[in-house]
């Protein structure tokens, strides 16, 4: 397992060297990068959307009462934060 982690953590250098030497491959892994952030953004709020409608679809056929709690904590409102 460890040379697992070692391995990654020599990969993680080398491209972040040629990151550093190449800056046309910079900016395409910061497209990449930005590519990923947009679709995973956009697939959590779908993945959100659905689970609501999914609950108000219970509700509406009296599976769920109106004073059941969803689990997941949430107010309705998100807020996502990306750090590199």
């Amino acid at each position: 397992m460890i040379e697992v982690v070692y391995y990654l953590m020599d990969e993680i250098e080398k491209q972040r060297e040629l990151e550093a030497e190449d800056p046309e491959y910079a900016a395409q892994l910061k497209a990449f990068r930005d590519q990923l952030e947009a679709e995973t953004r956009e697939q959590t709020i779908a993945a959100k959307e659905a689970y609501r409608e999914m609950r108000r679809q219970q509700r509406l056929a009296g599976i769920l009462g109106d004073d059941d709690d969803d689990e997941d904590g949430d107010d309705g409102e998100m807020e996502v934060y990306y750090v590199r």
